[in-house]
């Protein structure tokens, strides 16, 4: 079989002189622009053995083709060939940085093209087979390797009376505490390898208790001080049995399980066993699996004892009740609290899942390894499934990938959408398709924004043409989320349903058999009093409404018609016509308006509907009071819901930083009852930065500290910008010892971030206040407490409500 190589030239002359050339060795394809020469990759990344790409070109230059490729890491295993008759030596050089492998001039010589063409095509072809090889052997001997230590731990775990989820747990700690560690810690470096390694170690952490006698190993009580002191032999057992292996002591995976076993039950003070090391004599692969151990012991249920819930777990660890740990890593235990509380232990993987997880991150963790051969076949007989099986319906399916920004049709259906069958850059890419469809795009990636990986489905209606005829469309979609260390959003796939055509307007209320294809609604006053009965069910207020008079109508059960003393805008405490009359405006267009009404500092959402009632023209008027939870069943729901989540964010948001402002502040978080610590955060000599940098990085600076104080909080907990440079932090259900720790690393987060993104020296200054009194007390506590702390700078101050005078205060 012929290799395939891609001619890109957007000049037809020169892809049939190139043709000539190279149609007798090999099978070749062909791009008039780069777009199309990317679709042509992605559609046989795994066959193009080489690339013969122009730089000049419309639509996108050679530049961006190789920019591309190199994002996705085509660059890799394509080797590309620029041709071009201008060869400066900024293009050269550019080209090369971007991966460009030789460089042919124009016009061609043919022997020189076939020669470079050869030569480049056998180099990468040997180079894949070694690659290949290379991961086989890799891909083998990590498999062996877990897979003998997998059954050595579940040993253990199978005496010990245990579900074997125990070193899997283990396993998931660790490498969550190692990742938050060197995420926090400039003095921590450990590679993603060296992570892994001591993951799998961790695995072997209590292989000394294959010696331990049965029944102390599952003694349902108490142990005996003898039992005890028998149960702790199993660490330095373990890391004999480790030591007295005659091959493989000097392996990385040996010396890192040795340390493990041995040490895993040390204590930072010195106070634990078998040798009583103290601090960083503990080597960290050993600190961190003795946490992990901890911590799942105690949420984890025993022969011994019941599982204990993560709160309670926490706080016992905290409190230093189960031994004294590393501070830092305490820290660690904290940042990732939410996703031990609700991820660790949701995830149970087959036998199966279990190894191609450890074998894909075997080979993440080698970074001159390309994607296997093996990898890319099977994802093409995957891609054909699928393909196969979309084919088959009548509905138009669609896959967004957020990694290369694509939407990808089948061929069906994208000539259906009058669309391509790969869309790059779809919200940025003018001209592709159509506005229509564009505002749809737009509504789709902004409701798979507020999906999470335990709620992925969402739904909604949009307007698209469809085989030549505008269809209201319902569509259904999930995203799809990677599970690294932490979720990570890679796409969306969706179903598009065909409702109906635009024109054929359905009635939106369907009460008593009233329907209509009009603009509007015509109905009998029976229908009419029976349908407001049945909205007063769902809205505040339901009236129909005379605009020419102002005055209320209602319906009587002999269907006779009265009129209230009361004029309508009674209902908002005016005593004349409102300025924005949404009825007015329903009645002049024969059609639906809303708007926001916002009195006594409450929000009430209106919606005006013009109807004629046995020939009389009303207009029907729906209030709903906006509260928490709102939602409307039977009218406007999704555009409603937008509306109000839009009007929120102006209202409650900072233009400048994106947390909450002072209004928010002042409206809502007074009258938060489950607030127990509040503090204030004060950037030092801010006005430095301002007069020495100019206010634009100071905006920056800002924005910059938002972000990391938003990152360290939980989802319950509140930022607030107080005014200039200072902001707050309201905590809900939150321990003082929890508050002490976050606050700490809060200020050194703001410390390394700043530094990092913007190159600025820049501390901060935090005071809290914990207690259960109301929030006014404790953000005048917090503002004392903020006094405190400046006098110093970089410090945090805390005041806890009830301790001794002396003692209640705390500076860290």
């Amino acid at each position: 079989m012929k290799d395939k190589v891609l001619i890109v030239d957007d000049s037809e002359l020169n892809r049939e002189f190139l043709s000539d050339i190279l149609e007798d060795d090999y099978e070749l394809l062909l791009s008039e622009n780069g777009f199309d020469a990317l679709i042509q990759m992605k559609n046989n990344l795994n066959d193009i053995a080489l690339v013969l790409l122009d730089l000049v070109m419309p639509e996108m230059d050679g530049f961006k083709v190789l920019s591309y490729m190199k994002k996705y890491n085509w660059i890799q295993d394509i080797p590309v060939v620029i041709i071009s008759s201008d060869f400066s030596a900024e293009n050269i050089e550019k080209a090369y940085e971007l991966g460009a492998e030789d460089f042919i001039n124009r016009p061609f010589n043919v022997s020189i093209v076939k020669r470079r063409v050869s030569n480049l095509i056998t180099l990468y072809a040997k180079q894949k087979k070694l690659k290949n090889i290379v991961t086989q052997q890799i891909y083998e001997k990590e498999k062996r390797s877990n897979l003998m230590i997998s059954i050595l731990s579940h040993i253990v775990e199978f005496r010990n009376g245990e579900s074997g989820l125990h070193v899997l747990h283990i396993n998931n700690i660790t490498e969550k505490l190692l990742h938050s560690l060197v995420r926090n810690h400039e003095d921590i470096r450990l590679s993603s390898s060296e992570i892994a390694l001591i993951r799998t170690a961790s695995s072997l952490h209590d292989i000394g208790k294959i010696s331990i006698p049965t029944e102390i190993l599952n003694k349902p009580g108490r142990l005996t001080q003898e039992e005890f002191e028998i149960m702790k032999t199993h660490s330095q057992i373990g890391s004999d049995m480790l030591s007295s292996l005659k091959l493989g002591k000097k392996d990385p995976l040996i010396q890192v399980s040795y340390e493990i076993c041995r040490w895993h039950h040390e204590r930072w003070d010195g106070r634990g066993y078998p040798d009583g090391l103290k601090g960083d004599e503990i080597p960290l692969s050993a600190q961190v699996v003795s946490l992990a151990d901890v911590y799942d012991a105690l949420t984890s249920e025993r022969c011994y004892k019941k599982a204990i819930p993560h709160e309670e777990a926490m706080q016992m660890i905290l409190d230093g009740k189960c031994g004294a740990f590393n501070p830092k890593l305490l820290a660690a235990l904290i940042d990732i609290e939410d996703d031990l509380k609700e991820e660790t232990y949701k995830y149970v993987p087959s036998d199966a899942a279990s190894e191609v997880d450890d074998a894909v991150k075997v080979l993440q963790n080698y970074d001159e390894l390309s994607v296997t051969n093996q990898m890319m076949e099977q994802l093409e007989i995957e891609q054909k499934k699928i393909s196969f099986f979309t084919d088959k319906l009548s509905n138009i399916t669609f896959v967004y990938n957020a990694n290369l920004d694509m939407i990808f049709f089948s061929k069906k259906d994208a000539l259906r959408l009058n669309a391509p069958e790969v869309v790059l850059n779809p919200l940025s890419n003018k001209g592709i398709i159509s506005e229509e469809h564009k505002k749809a795009l737009e509504e789709f990636i902004e409701l798979a924004k507020n999906t999470t990986c335990e709620k992925p489905d969402f739904e909604f209606e949009c307007n698209l043409t469809i085989d030549g005829e505008e269809k209201i469309c319902h569509c259904i979609c999930r995203t799809m989320w990677l599970m690294k260390t932490k979720a990570e959003f890679a796409g969306v796939v969706g179903i598009i349903n065909q409702e109906r055509n635009v024109e054929d307007k359905q009635q939106v209320f369907s009460i008593n058999g009233v329907n209509t294809k009009e603009e509007y609604y015509k109905m009998s006053f029976a229908q009419a009093r029976t349908m407001v009965e049945e909205l007063k069910k769902v809205f505040d207020v339901v009236r129909f409404v005379d605009v020419e008079t102002n005055k209320i109508i209602s319906i009587d059960e002999k269907n006779n018609i009265h009129t209230s003393p009361y004029s309508c805008y009674s209902l908002w405490e005016r005593t004349g016509k409102c300025q924005n009359c949404t009825s007015h405006k329903a009645k002049a267009s024969k059609s639906s308006t809303t708007k926001f009404e916002y009195v006594n500092n409450e929000f009430y959402y209106v919606i005006s509907e013009y109807m004629e009632v046995d020939g009389n023209p009303y207009v029907l008027e729906l209030v709903s009071k906006i509260k928490e939870n709102f939602e409307v069943a039977l009218y406007g729901k999704t555009n409603m819901s937008q509306t109000i989540e839009d009007l929120q964010k102006k209202l409650y948001t900072d233009e400048l930083t994106g947390v909450y402002n002072r209004r928010y502040l002042e409206d809502r978080m007074y009258r938060d009852k489950n607030i127990c610590a509040v503090a204030m955060v004060d950037l030092d000599y801010f006005k430095n930065v301002n007069d020495k940098y100019g206010h634009f990085v100071g905006d920056v600076i800002l924005s910059e500290t938002s972000k990391v104080m938003l990152e360290s909080v939980r989802s319950k907990d509140m930022v607030i910008r107080y005014g200039g440079d200072e902001f707050i932090i309201m905590f809900s259900e939150i321990s003082r010892s929890i508050v002490e720790m976050r606050l700490n690393q809060i200020r050194l987060n703001i410390q390394n971030t700043l530094l990092k993104n913007t190159g600025i020296e820049r501390t901060c200054s935090i005071g809290c206040a914990f207690g259960s009194c109301s929030v006014e007390y404790l953000l005048q506590e917090a503002d004392k407490m903020l006094y405190e702390a400046k006098k110093t700078r970089n410090r945090v101050s805390v005041w806890f409500e009830g301790d001794e005078e002396d003692d209640n205060k705390r500076v860290l």
